[in-house]
């Protein structure tokens, strides 16, 4: 039992998204939450709620998704996340490196993913604060390699000398490994962070999978869980 605030009506689909205002009684479906930052989580919305549960929903929006387009096709059951995250995308937004809270262009704190690989945590704890003083800019990918941590600055344009020198001088193998600086000028769009040009690099280029392979750059996609990949 909840009070709730209506946040977004979704009407043609039966679908009403809410926020929790406070919890009235607890039910065996709300577990303890093992995430350090503020709920609901912009990366993890079922967060605290009974993990069986949340994967049956997962595959209840597969199959409506399916449906919705005429589609008919057996889903298997979702299966949970079995490594932690080894790449993230965060904004670097109002002097925070995180996620934007759905629907809205205010960041949330994502530096301390319970989920994400430990090495990126650490990785994030030398970079946040240096980036948010730097208002070019805009995101940060970091990836898990088994090198260390690779890592891909995405600017509106290139950073001062300075700053890129402050930036490069944390890249000592532990555990960032390598340092590039994507230049991506402003489209309008705050959360697109696909685009724009490598213009420098500080250690290798390329690097190995977590699961193995050939080296790949930070910016190859991949998946979050290495063991699904």
């Amino acid at each position: 039992v909840a009070r709730c605030q209506v946040e977004r009506v979704w009407s043609a689909h039966g679908i009403v998204q809410a926020r929790v205002l406070s919890l009235v009684r607890t039910g065996p479906l709300h577990v303890e939450r093992t995430c350090s930052h503020a709920a609901p989580c912009a990366g993890c919305p079922t967060h605290g709620v009974e993990p069986g549960f949340a994967l049956q929903w997962k595959r209840a929006r597969v199959e409506a998704a399916l449906a919705d387009a005429g589609i008919e096709a057996a889903v298997a059951d979702v299966e949970p996340a079995r490594a932690p995250r080894q790449k993230v995308k965060l904004v670097v937004d109002s002097g925070r490196v995180g996620l934007y809270v759905p629907h809205t262009h205010l960041p949330a704190d994502a530096t301390r993913c319970a989920h994400q690989h430990p090495a990126i945590t650490a990785a994030l704890a030398r970079l946040a604060p240096a980036l948010v003083r730097m208002p070019p800019v805009r995101a940060v990918i970091l990836r898990a390699f088994q090198e260390g941590v690779g890592v891909v600055v995405v600017c509106e344009q290139a950073l001062h000398g300075e700053d890129w020198r402050k930036l490069s001088a944390l890249v000592d193998g532990a555990p960032l490994v390598a340092l590039a600086e994507r230049v991506q000028p402003s489209t309008g769009s705050k959360n697109s962070l696909v685009g724009g040009a490598t213009e420098r690099v500080v250690g290798p280029v390329a690097l190995t999978p977590l699961e193995g392979g050939p080296p790949v750059p930070v910016d190859a996609f991949c998946q979050p869980d290495p063991v699904l990949a």
